[in-house]
């Protein structure tokens, strides 16, 4: 049997044999924890110079949003560590993909499941709302699962806003996400939509509640 090197970052190791998932930025391991043995997710980002500064941005965004936000429906953050170029932002890790995933896998599904999955990301959102983080890139691959349960990730795209200001346009100078999951009038670039949170989260949730009850994705 073959040897496995494990690599310790922190207080927790993992090895290269156990990626989970891959993106534009980064890769994911399973790894575990040296004081408890449980297993983690760490996020890895290669971070060539500080002249990456969008790259740098997106990562103080999305430590410092999951910093702020704890409930069972948001992926729970453990640990930030920086070494050699090398970016690791250590979080829960959740054992069923992401909602992606499990709505191609099941294809149609009831609308009582359905209406439960709703639930669970409009809990998170209440919660992301008292801590006043916008989450700016809300879609079914950003939404794990852990034993049935939904957890928002990837803050990448986050930011903070002051509720109390009622020029949302002021606030948002820039347009990100996935246009597919965003609410129109932000595409538009309008500023006639009172609260930006409330109008991606019923862009994106419509969606998706309307692809499940048609069993396939939505493209208009």
């Amino acid at each position: 049997m073959a040897q496995v090197n494990y690599i310790k970052v922190g207080g927790y190791v993992y090895s290269e044999n156990d990626c989970i998932g891959k993106g534009s930025f980064g890769k994911v391991y399973k790894g575990k924890s040296l004081a408890t043995g449980a297993l983690v997710a760490i996020k890895i980002i290669y971070v060539e110079n500080a002249k990456q500064t969008t790259l740098i941005k997106m990562i103080k965004n999305e430590v410092d949003a999951l910093k702020k936000v704890k409930h069972e429906n948001i992926v729970e953050f453990f640990e930030f560590t920086v070494m050699n170029n090398h970016v690791y932002i250590i979080t829960e890790l959740c054992n069923q993909r992401d909602l992606k995933y499990y709505l191609a896998k099941y294809k149609l599904l009831g609308e009582k499941k359905v209406v439960e999955l709703l639930k669970q990301i409009v809990s998170a959102f209440k919660e992301m709302c008292s801590k006043k983080v916008f989450h700016r890139d809300l879609k079914p691959a950003n939404v794990l699962l852990h034993n049935g349960v939904c957890k928002i990730a990837d803050f990448g795209f986050a930011k903070r806003l002051d509720f109390d200001v009622t020029d949302y346009k002021a606030q948002m100078v820039s347009v990100v996400g996935t246009p597919l999951y965003m609410a129109p009038q932000l595409l538009d670039k309008q500023n006639t939509l009172q609260n930006p949170i409330f109008g991606q989260l019923v862009s994106s949730l419509m969606k998706c509640y309307l692809e499940r009850l048609h069993g396939s994705e939505m493209t208009q």
